[in-house]
Formats: structure tokens, sequence, C-alpha cells
């Protein structure tokens, strides 16, 4: 993924570890003046060292974009799991993804040739491990990526999936800069690592946006101390209201409402009964009963949206059922 990469075996009921999809540099001053030092920092080594690097990201908005890079990660995920033997390896892919993209990837990625390497739409994959039908509707939201996808017997409606403007590194962005107001302190990665505790810990979706109100509470990191009270839901507000963030986009009930429209009408009505929630991006206290209330607002049809426990992992965790069937 974008933020981290998530690996395992064929068949584990969850992942055996994450990584950090990134690559830290040694920055080039520091070079030359130590000779002995590595020059390349991969996953949480480069965050230990943010000082010293700069940090470059392989994977942008669920794609790979950097195959030399992510090759490096790719081997550290070998290494950490003592694979040997390997003969096949799945990825997921977001639903931008083409078969040229899955070409050029298998090619720059591996050397061995004689691996098999599959491609997996992320979305198709939730539904399988969410085990609700074979037929439903995903939202799928990672930190660089939200996928709005309708799936038919295990399928992806492809005319009618599309991303969403919003995610989940929009959010903490746009959290960043709220707080930056009140107290300057975050802009290195590891400080934005921060921000996005302040999420995972204290932000919410409200029922009622313009009648919410909440408790302020204190964030402290080093020696400030950060209030935060509106800036605990006015942050994942913009997922119904974009302009927020300043960007020019439906909101999320209604992006989902117009896709699930242009699906055939025989399976609408199973659509809008089976709306899941998945990816780190979607654990927000609230939306899953907020998002109810705005469709119902769209739509005389019936409408259920699914949370479940392991809705972090979920494309993973189909992947693993899949390939152990």
């Amino acid at each position: 993924g974008t933020s981290t990469t998530t690996y395992g075996f064929a068949g584990d009921e969850e992942p055996r570890g994450e990584i950090s999809t990134i690559i830290g540099k040694l920055k080039p001053t520091l070079m030359r003046a130590n000779s002995f030092m590595p020059t390349e920092f991969v996953g949480s080594d480069a965050l230990l060292k943010k000082s010293l690097v700069t940090i470059n990201h392989p994977i942008v908005e669920g794609k790979i974009t950097h195959c030399d890079e992510m090759k490096k990660i790719m081997n550290k995920i070998f290494s950490e799991l003592e694979a040997t033997g390997v003969k096949s390896v799945i990825f997921t892919q977001p639903i931008t993804a083409d078969k040229y993209y899955r070409k050029q990837i298998s090619e720059l990625l591996f050397d061995d040739q004689s691996l098999e390497i599959t491609f997996h739409f992320q979305p198709v994959l939730s539904l399988r491990s969410s085990g609700t039908s074979s037929t439903g509707f995903i939202v799928e939201m990672g930190s660089g990526i939200t996928q709005i996808a309708p799936i038919y017997e295990n399928e992806l409606i492809e005319h009618a999936a599309q991303s969403f403007a919003v995610a989940g590194n929009d959010l903490t962005a746009f959290l960043t800069n709220l707080l930056n107001e009140i107290e300057n302190v975050f802009s290195t990665p590891a400080e934005i690592k921060k921000v996005e505790e302040i999420i995972a810990e204290h932000c919410h979706v409200a029922m009622d946006y313009d009648s919410e109100r909440t408790e302020p509470v204190t964030y402290k990191i080093d020696d400030v101390r950060i209030p935060l009270s509106n800036e605990k839901y006015l942050c994942p507000e913009a997922l119904f209201n974009p302009s927020h963030i300043d960007l020019c986009s439906k909101g999320l009930h209604k992006v989902i409402y117009e896709s699930i429209m242009k699906c055939d009408k025989q399976i609408q009505e199973e659509l809008f009964k089976n709306i899941v929630l998945t990816g780190g991006s979607s654990q927000f206290p609230g939306l899953q009963a907020r998002l109810e209330k705005e469709l119902r607002n769209l739509t005389d049809m019936e409408v259920k949206v699914i949370t479940h426990p392991h809705q972090k992992y979920s494309s993973w965790i189909g992947g693993s059922m899949y390939a152990n069937k």
C-alpha cells in the first residue's frame, strides 16, 4: 500500500507483518562525510534515521511507481518471512491498474521468471474476506486511494467503479494544517506519524455536523500541549464535504449512490444492502451510521453499511483465502 505493505503466507488468518512502504536515502552531504554508513534504509529503519535521510515513496495512490525501490522492500519482506522455495506471489492492485501495469511490475520486480505472479483487485479480495456475499459494494479506504467498487459474483463492475477524491493521506494533511494553526510542531515524517495517531485515537465522524459538539482533549507532543476540540470531527467531515480541503468533488455518499445507479437495476437493491467498509482509513467511529443516514436520504431502497473487526487488513485476508483455496 501507499503507506504500509502487509505480507504473509497463503492460508494465514492474519498477516505475518507490516512494513512502512518507504525508502530513506542518505543525504548527499552525509554520504561524503560518512563513507562507511549505508546509503539507503528500508521501512521503519528509514524513519529511525529521519534526520539523516530523504524519504521516498515507491507506491503512489496504490500503484507502484518506482520498481527499483519497491524491489528493495520486497527483498526485506522475503528476508523477514525467511521465505525460500516460493513458487507464486499474489499482489493486490487498485481498480485503476491495467494489464500493462501488471506486466511491467511483474517483469521489473522479479528476476526469477519461473515465479508465478498474479494480481487481484483489492476490493474483490476485501469482499471475499467479509464473508457476506459474492455480490456487494466495497468502499476501500486506504492512505493513498479510496476505491468505490461494486462487485457482482466476485467480479468487479468496472464501468461503475471509480476512485474517490479523498483518501487517508488527505485527511492527515488536513488535520496537520489544522493543528499547525494551533501550534506549528508537525512537519517531519515522524511528526506526521503523530498526526496519524491523533486521527486513530481521537477523530470521529459527526452524525450531524452542524450541531456536533465534543469535549476538548489535550494531546502532548514533546513539551507542547495541543488542545483538540472541533478538529476531532472536522477532519473526517472532508469525506462528506471535500470542499473543506479545497477539492471540487461530490461527497462519499453521493459517489457511492451514483456508482450503484450505474449498475444493472436487478442488483442495485442487493448492492445497497451490502456496502462494506474496508481499509485502514475506514475505521472512524460514526462513519458507518453517518453513511447509512446520508444514503437513505438519496434512495428509498434498504441501505446497510457493514464493518468488521479485520477491515484494516480485508484485502490481504481475502488474498490469503483465495491463494489457499
